[in-house]
């Protein structure tokens, strides 16, 4: 029997919680979460050093936004539980992979890879 889908809710706003993920709406089925990363202060000085204009453009453009949402259905049969995800830039989807994997520890099975699409 899988887990029900608001106890994989409640594991999920906990571990993008923890991550400094913000967690948008108050949906009970469908969960989004986003976060804005910063950008990279090595790349920031290493531009710095061809010139003060692409270090500005560098600092002002480099943060973009991740978002992540996740939807649980219980499939008909009972006996399955279908997590879809979708994910906007690459560290949403190495969020996923996170996820994935950390629900494995949740429910005290092994630790394995998640393959994402």
């Amino acid at each position: 029997m899988p887990l029900p889908p608001v106890e994989i809710q409640r594991h999920a706003t906990r571990v993008y919680a923890a991550a400094g993920w913000t967690r948008l709406g108050s949906d009970s089925d469908v969960l989004v979460f986003r976060r804005r990363t910063q950008p990279e202060v090595t790349t920031a000085l290493l531009l710095f050093l061809f010139g003060l204009v692409p270090g500005l453009l560098y600092l002002a453009l480099a943060g973009r936004d991740q978002t992540t949402t996740i939807i649980t259905t219980p499939v008909p049969d009972a006996t399955r539980l279908e997590i879809v995800v979708s994910w906007k830039d690459r560290g949403g989807r190495l969020s996923v992979n996170w996820l994935f994997n950390s629900l494995h520890r949740f429910v005290g099975a092994p630790q394995a890879g998640v393959a994402v699409r």
